[in-house]
């Protein structure tokens, strides 16, 4: 692993994401919510995947303590869903601003049910486009 996250959430129903890197910076990425309960997923953004906008999704956090491993080409998201969340994210690639990437997580493309309304998100994550329709992937 060349990086690794401590992200903390203050708030229930805080989300973040959908985030990827470009696909010169692909990484995979594991996920671990060591202390609260998040709605953890990823979504393919992958160009010609047979998958293409399909996702895994997971409640995880006390007390299964799951690990969400994220391949290379896909978007990673999650929601709070109690106060004070920790979670851990190991990365295969180094951190490049230049290289981030997302997709709206309000997407009506991806039909996310979310569990639960949104309360809080980044001001980049708010701003994140919508996959254009009839779109054949993002990454390639």
């Amino acid at each position: 692993m060349k990086q690794i996250n401590r992200v903390r959430t203050k708030q229930s129903w805080t989300v973040s994401g959908l985030n990827f890197k470009g696909p010169l910076r692909a990484e995979m990425e594991l996920s671990f919510c060591l202390r609260g309960e998040v709605f953890d997923l990823a979504v393919d953004l992958r160009l010609s995947s047979p998958t293409f906008l399909g996702r895994y999704q997971e409640v995880m956090g006390e007390p299964n303590l799951l690990m969400l491993a994220i391949p290379k080409g896909l978007a990673r998201g999650f929601e709070a869903l109690g106060a004070d969340c920790d979670l851990l994210c190991p990365h295969t690639g180094e951190y490049g601003r230049e290289a981030k990437g997302g997709c709206n997580p309000a997407d009506p493309l991806l039909s996310i049910s979310w569990p639960l309304p949104f309360a809080d998100q980044s001001i980049r994550d708010k701003q994140l486009s919508f996959i254009p329709p009839g779109s054949k992937g993002v990454i390639s």
